[in-house]
């Protein structure tokens, strides 16, 4: 039974955190364990209990709605490119794919490398196990008794059985487990999905124990960290008209996103001092590093046209038919409604060197989920995204309004390894569709790709049609602006613990990544509470 208020204590708590997403639930859960503690958590929206965001075939649902989707914009040109982010209890877990996914041990090595201890692969596959429960249970790589079911997608399909048969067929082997002893080659996807729902943060930390000791406010915004000198006392807040100032005992924790949590920093005097005195904020601390390094999975859709309609999951998934996948799904937990759709896969080195840099995430029928509809149509669709991209960005604040949304800039494809990446990219999909196995069920790849031949046509369409893969972060890293354990450097009481502390985007969904990074912070934290 989740202990929700609608005021906080007015003698305040040892530890607020911010935002209820991967992070914020998963410490919120495990710093809870300590009875003696007394732990607020603020979240700016509702509850997670909502059929959208419980069934998993249903994903497309929260993102339409502007009550469980902050639908942010960023200021690249001409009109901006749309990022979901998470407004509900679980925050973006809440609303996200739901592909389970580590990172490659490369990619955690690579951090103690740029100046961040404690963070290699050795360090961190403890708590990557401690999170989940695999379906195979317990091994060296996996997690058995965690909080959080994994599940390999079943891959029925007979367009998912001739992609998973192409990539071999073009020198890829097939990989049982993508998180285990090694990441490359074609897989079925792993899931954050158990007995049929949705394993979002909140409901796998915070609702399936009971903690008195816990206070969530829902519906309510974080507009200020208010500082004496340079020490965190207490934060601000707004809730349906009525405004409040909580006193904090030990720490306020940052775990508002890699977009969200910059931006709080900022509107209180953390950050840059020149950029924001023009906003007419005082500071506290002058750190220019506040909001710039971000980075991304760059996004390339390629969808197919298929010979045989039938093939397709978008005959399943037409309008008349809904009704009877969620009714299946309400009775049996089976069925299309338990399925995240996303179910075939494959993490792919085009260099040769084993680590791999382009990442393909694939459905049956050809998918559009904007922010404004969700549209199915019979095909084949791979997102294909580059997984260690050196174009970076940057947060800024378009206002001193703390309800304004933040502004931000990703700058895909900037830089020559990243255009070069891309170009090869399209070309590798291409390859792996082309065999045999795939190519006797494709008519050929629809829309503008399939008139881009040379590296310069079809960098010329990677620019041109660059997505977000969701994944923003690295704008507050470790090293850079917050220590290695995410304490905001020239403040105190003031620590960050969301995908704004990575050093470097790792080559993966972030979702686990997040989790990992989170219970690994709240271990170290409760071993020096005592």
């Amino acid at each position: 039974m989740l202990n929700f208020v609608s005021e906080p204590a007015m003698d305040g708590y040892d530890y607020i955190i911010i935002g209820s997403g991967s992070a914020g639930s998963t410490l919120a859960g495990r710093l809870a364990e300590k009875t003696s503690l007394r732990i607020l958590l603020i979240e700016a929206g509702g509850s997670d209990i909502n059929l959208g965001i419980i069934m998993p075939g249903a994903m497309g649902l929260p993102l339409l709605s502007n009550r469980t989707n902050w639908k942010l914009f960023s200021d690249d040109q001409p009109e901006g490119i749309y990022e979901p982010r998470g407004r509900a209890l679980g925050g973006s877990s809440s609303v996200n794919g739901m592909n389970w996914m580590r990172g490659n041990a490369q990619d955690y090595d690579h951090w103690s490398e740029l100046g961040v201890s404690g963070w290699r692969y050795q360090d961190v596959l403890p708590f990557f196990r401690k999170a989940e429960s695999f379906e195979d249970g317990a091994s060296f790589w996996r997690g058995g008794t965690g909080p959080i079911s994994v599940e390999r997608s079943p891959c029925e399909n007979t367009l998912f059985e001739s992609f998973l048969a192409a990539g071999q067929q073009a020198g890829y082997a097939f990989n049982p487990d993508q998180n285990g002893e090694k990441q490359e080659g074609m897989h079925r996807i792993q899931r954050n999905i158990g007995k049929g729902r949705r394993m979002n943060a909140s409901y796998a930390y915070l609702r399936q124990k009971s903690m008195k000791n816990l206070d969530i406010m829902l519906h309510t915004r974080v507009t200020r960290l208010v500082f004496s000198g340079k020490t965190c006392v207490a934060v601000e807040a707004t809730r349906r008209g009525n405004q409040y100032r909580v006193p904090v005992g030990r720490e306020v924790i940052l775990s508002a996103g890699a977009l969200m949590s910059p931006q709080l920093l900022m509107l209180s005097g953390v950050g840059d001092a020149d950029e924001l005195r023009k906003q007419g904020i005082k500071s506290v601390v002058h750190l220019p590093e506040v909001g710039r390094g971000l980075s991304d999975h760059t996004a390339l859709v390629v969808d197919w046209d298929v010979i045989n309609e039938r093939n397709s999951m978008a005959r399943e998934l037409a309008l008349h038919r809904r009704p009877m996948i969620g009714a299946k799904w309400l009775l049996s937990r089976r069925g299309l409604g338990s399925s995240n759709l996303f179910e075939a896969g494959a993490m792919l080195s085009t260099d040769g060197s084993g680590r791999p840099d382009i990442q393909l995430e694939c459905v049956a029928f050809r998918p559009y989920f904007g922010h404004d509809a969700i549209r199915v149509s019979p095909g084949y669709h791979c997102s294909l995204s580059l997984q260690r991209p050196t174009s970076t960005g940057r947060v800024w604040l378009r206002s001193a309004d703390p309800m304004a949304s933040p502004a931000f800039q990703f700058n895909y494809l900037t830089t020559e390894y990243d255009q070069k990446l891309a170009v090869t990219a399209i070309k590798t999909v291409r390859e792996v569709m082309g065999q045999s196995a795939m190519a006797s069920r494709l008519r050929g790849e629809a829309g503008d790709i399939a008139s881009a031949r040379s590296d310069a046509e079809i960098l010329a369409w990677a620019k041109a049609t660059a997505e977000s893969n969701y994944h923003p972060s690295c704008t507050l890293r470790m090293g850079k602006v917050t220590d290695s354990e995410g304490r905001v450097m020239g403040i105190e009481r003031v620590r960050v613990v969301d995908a704004s502390i990575f050093p470097a985007i790792p080559s993966a969904n972030l979702n686990a990544p997040v989790i990992m990074l989170a219970e690994k912070i709240a271990s170290d934290m409760l071993q020096k509470v005592g």
